[in-house]
């Protein structure tokens, strides 16, 4: 509740952002991102992004590539991601953000007016091919009722997305995916997951269990219905 980020266990390879006491196995330490301003944080191998109360989003960690920064942060502390450039470039800081997840090398983030943002070093993971971050494209026109995005979660090697009509649509995927069988890699071009249909709200009777949530690890991946089922799949 004080709007602050904390990391203990790990805290060297700069997942500390910057703060005084760095190595392995520390107890919490607090990173300094602007006191009192953080509501979300996440994060995936070495790396972490975290959403402000103005909606801009910060990146931290060893690999600058992999929280959107892509350039070296003096005294590895914290930067505020943009859109295009590297956080010390020209372009635009990414701004009107309400939601960020992550997959294991990439981060998103979808945006108040309903687009989706994505940065990261590998499109198999649900990054993009550039420096900062970019708009996501082949999602369905948001401003078209029903087709807002309303969930974002990153899961191994691919992000998840569920629109205010239920449908279910998906990005990345590279080997070791989280996605129901016949389903693969597809980079930076999202495509929904048809297999998922039956239980979208908009297409299940009023009352009927529809999908809510949905994540996944490495070859597995489950969604939550409204009454409490979960559905499952994985191919280990």
């Amino acid at each position: 509740s004080s709007g602050d980020v904390y990391v203990w266990g790990r805290t060297d390879m700069s997942i500390n952002g910057g703060a005084a006491d760095p190595g392995t196995q520390r107890a919490p330490q607090r990173v300094p991102i602007p006191t009192g301003t953080v509501r979300q944080v996440t994060g995936g191998i070495y790396n972490a992004n975290a959403l402000d109360t103005s909606g801009s989003v910060w990146g931290w960690g060893s690999d600058n590539g992999r929280d959107g920064t892509d350039a070296a942060k003096p005294g590895a502390n914290p930067r505020q991601v943009r859109i295009g450039t590297p956080w010390d470039g020209t372009g635009a800081i990414l701004d009107g953000i309400i939601s960020i997840s992550s997959t294991e090398y990439a981060g998103a983030g979808l945006r108040a007016d309903g687009t989706i943002w994505h940065w990261g070093g590998s499109t198999g993971y649900g990054g993009n091919a550039g420096t900062g971050a970019s708009q996501l494209l082949g999602m369905p026109d948001p401003t078209v009722p029903g087709n807002r995005p309303v969930y974002l979660k990153g899961a191994y090697t691919n992000f998840f997305v569920i629109l205010e009509n239920g449908q279910v649509w998906y990005w990345g995927g590279t080997g070791g995916n989280s996605l129901p069988s016949g389903l693969a890699n597809v980079a930076s071009v999202p495509q929904q997951i048809t297999s998922l249909a039956p239980w979208a709200s908009g297409s299940v009777a009023a009352g009927q269990p529809h999908i809510t949530a949905i994540d996944g690890g490495i070859n597995m991946g489950g969604a939550l219905l409204s009454d409490g089922q979960v559905l499952s799949w994985g191919s280990t």
